[in-house]
């Protein structure tokens, strides 16, 4: 490839990037850095996977976000404080900050439209992010399909990418929110454990049982056992920018269901399990750049250039980088 080649970033194109020469990616790198991302109408997900979003804020009356949503007949949106009482404050009776989460959503126009528009309106009156504000994510847990096997490939897969995840989960590339070590801890070494320790494998339903439920950690399972179950993915910080949320929800989306494309290479998955060391995950760690990394994980979930794009301008984080031959060769 020349130095002037140039991405095509669209879903008709599929370039293995993990593959590409130092060169190249030196190239890949240089156009990522001028990409610009655009809100869509859907994302082209599995029409059968579900979504809801916990939107955190500040600096606005609660009852005012309540009030808008009954007015406007918005069905489903609930508003409450938060439940960690972090960001959540009373100011002369009243109360301030909190979150405001949508109703079990899919990946369509009319889905899409609701969340801009009450992301529109919490900007348009005041209400803020700050540094202590999550934006997380439940996945319903039925695209596995009640299968062990694909739940297995899934933990796996965040296990060995959660420090990718975690990065590309924070807009600042320096780490995540304040409160994170305590609100979205990394629980890959806990899953390592858990999965070693299960080595045999009964069934769907003696395995997924006894998954960790810890709360407060990167990915959470405590609402997986209920019967309209969800996967929560708590380590992104807060937004009020629509097109980083279809980002997020597209990423995590196919995350998941790349467990079920039986043309992915496991192999090299089970490889990177047998090379991991729970000590090199700390919250510290994630922050870094991995860039190599990253890019296994873009050409292992999704099947076209513009999805991976999306995923990668997210995860360089727009800064600095020195472009020298070899210095994108990281772990």
């Amino acid at each position: 490839m020349k130095k002037d080649t140039f991405f095509i970033f669209d879903r008709n194109h599929n370039n293995s990037f993990s593959k590409l020469s130092v060169e190249e990616k030196q190239v890949l790198l240089t156009s990522l850095t001028s990409f610009g991302v655009n809100y869509q109408d859907s994302l082209h997900l599995d029409p059968s996977l579900s979504f809801g979003l916990e939107i955190e804020f500040v600096s606005l009356m609660l009852s005012f976000v309540s009030n808008y949503i009954d007015r406007e007949k918005m069905y489903g949106w609930q508003v409450k404080e938060e439940e960690q009482g972090i960001i959540s404050f009373f100011k002369n009776g009243s109360l301030y900050g909190g979150e405001i989460t949508t109703p079990k959503s899919y990946d369509k126009k009319n889905s899409w439209e609701s969340i801009k528009i009450v992301l529109e309106f919490l900007k348009m009156h005041g209400a803020l992010i700050n540094e202590f504000c999550g934006g997380h994510i439940h996945i319903g847990k039925n695209i596995l399909e009640d299968s062990l096997l694909y739940l297995e490939r899934f933990i796996k897969l965040w296990i060995v990418f959660e420090d990718v995840v975690i990065r590309f989960g924070n807009q600042r590339s320096s780490g995540g929110r304040k409160y994170q070590i305590h609100a979205a801890r990394v629980c890959g070494p806990s899953l390592y454990c858990y999965l070693n320790y299960h080595t045999k494998k009964l069934n769907y339903d003696s395995f997924s049982l006894e998954i960790p439920r810890y709360r407060l950690s990167s990915l959470s399972f405590r609402d997986f056992f209920r019967e309209d179950g969800t996967i929560e993915f708590r380590n992104p910080d807060g937004t009020l920018d629509v097109v980083l949320w279809q980002i997020r929800v597209l990423f995590f989306g196919r995350l998941l269901m790349s467990v079920k494309n039986e043309t992915n290479d496991f192999d090299l998955i089970d490889k990177m399990i047998c090379n991991y060391n729970m000590e090199d995950y700390t919250l510290e760690n994630c922050a870094k750049f991995y860039f190599n990394k990253a890019l296994i994980l873009a050409d292992f979930i999704f099947d076209n250039n513009l999805d991976k794009a999306f995923f990668l301008k997210t995860y360089i984080k727009e800064e600095t980088l020195i472009r020298k031959k070899g210095n994108i060769m990281c772990p």
